[in-house]
């Protein structure tokens, strides 16, 4: 009788100690963000004294959210009753308009003693804006009187022809512009990582306007991530540029911070997105940054 006892009392410990396991206080930085700008989502996770919490999260796609960078604390504070405290840190960049929300993440939560459980922290609400400068551009202006209905269709197929026209022939002279085997003198010895960096420290000094930075900024990183994958960079949409980052062998390291510098290049040369200097340099440290992430990935995945 003692020893059924002594069962049942252990059963209903381990029980209470596993609905108290885990409790998590995620919040972000602001409510309210701008879109195509990073947000950090932080707190903690309270979790059974010697557990060794990871997120389990397969693609740093999560519907209209890009997850940017995740840090798990490594030094878990101390919590009361056979608890520890471990402090959490997302970056996330929201890439829709409205009232969102940022879904449950899948954690895996290992004990001390080998045993593992997957367990979802909450969902986090956010309100996603657009830019001031794109809502200055949507202003209502003076109403005109309509064409007329029968005109609308021979406009728009007109138009469409020449965008079909024109758009593949201006990237394909822009690329050939700016392909180095297409300029004079000796053969350029640098590295593709070397030329890259070259070109983005020289660009601050040329005073480009906003579109034109940034129209650069994503030729030059496209340039360089065909130079360092093979890939035909320039005339790829940041889709199937993705895509084909996803089958090279070392382009984890670039695949996901490339998508995000790249949509904020998209905001700023068509939705008249214009941001200040300090994240304009911002955006340049994160192209440089890419551009050094692939590098060393590429060679730790070349050493012996």
């Amino acid at each position: 009788m003692r020893r059924i006892l002594v069962l049942l009392a252990a059963c209903a410990a381990g029980s209470l100690g596993r609905a108290a396991a885990v409790g998590f206080e995620l919040s972000a930085s602001t409510s309210t963000v701008m879109l195509g700008a990073p947000v950090e989502i932080s707190g903690s996770a309270l979790v059974p004294a010697g557990s060794v919490l990871t997120l389990a999260l397969s693609e740093p796609s999560t519907g209209p959210f890009e997850l940017l960078e995740s840090q798990v604390g490594a030094h878990p504070e101390a919590a009361p009753a056979g608890q520890q405290r471990i402090p959490i840190r997302l970056k996330v960049a929201a890439f829709e308009l409205g009232a969102l929300t940022f879904p449950p993440l899948p954690w895996r939560l290992k004990a001390s003693g080998g045993a593992q459980e997957s367990i979802t922290s909450p969902p986090v609400p956010l309100t996603v804006v657009p830019p001031e400068s794109a809502k200055t551009a949507l202003n209502i202006r003076d109403i005109k009187g309509p064409l007329s209905p029968s005109a609308w269709p021979w406009i728009l197929a007109a138009l469409a022809v020449l965008c079909a026209v024109l758009y593949p022939l201006h990237r394909m002279l822009r690329a050939k512009g700016r392909s180095p085997e297409q300029a004079a003198g000796p053969p350029d010895t640098r590295t593709p990582e070397q030329k890259a960096l070259d070109d983005l420290d020289a660009l601050p000094a040329l005073g480009l306007p906003v579109k034109e930075f940034y129209d650069r900024v994503s030729d030059i990183l496209r340039l360089y991530l065909s130079r360092r994958y093979g890939v035909d960079a320039l005339q790829m949409t940041t889709h199937d540029l993705l895509r084909a980052l996803r089958d090279t062998a070392d382009s984890d390291a670039a695949r996901m911070p490339t998508k995000a510098l790249l949509d904020r290049c998209d905001l700023a040369k068509f939705a008249r997105y214009a941001p200040a200097d300090s994240e304009r340099q911002r955006d340049l440290e994160a192209a440089k940054d890419i551009v050094r992430r692939s590098a060393r990935a590429q060679s730790a995945s070349a050493a012996p």
